[in-house]
């Protein structure tokens, strides 16, 4: 039997992205800006994993690489740029892909 919780495909960031890529590829931006604002709302892996064993974020200043959001961002940057929202590019930008 199966000991961990099953996750819906919409409910992981690396889904969500990718879905998000998909529609950004094809040109279908409100779709594409939903998904990745889905990345922007959900936890990392790495944090849903933690979460489930009940284990706190102590890691101090390491990287979780399983984290989507710089990603999400950037894409939602570009989406932002290209239809002449700056600003919004630009705190997408500081917001999640600064460090």
């Amino acid at each position: 039997p199966h000991t961990h919780t099953h996750i819906p495909k919409t409910q992981c960031q690396e889904a969500c992205y990718n879905l998000g890529r998909a529609f950004h590829q094809v040109g279908i931006l409100h779709l594409a800006s939903h998904y990745y604002h889905k990345v922007l709302a959900l936890p990392s892996a790495k944090e849903r994993t933690a979460a489930s064993a009940g284990a706190g974020s102590d890691e101090g200043d390491v990287v979780d690489t399983t984290n989507m959001k710089c990603e999400a961002a950037y894409q939602l940057a570009a989406i932002s740029k290209a239809s002449g929202s700056m600003d919004l590019a630009r705190f997408y930008l500081a917001e999640y892909c600064t460090v």
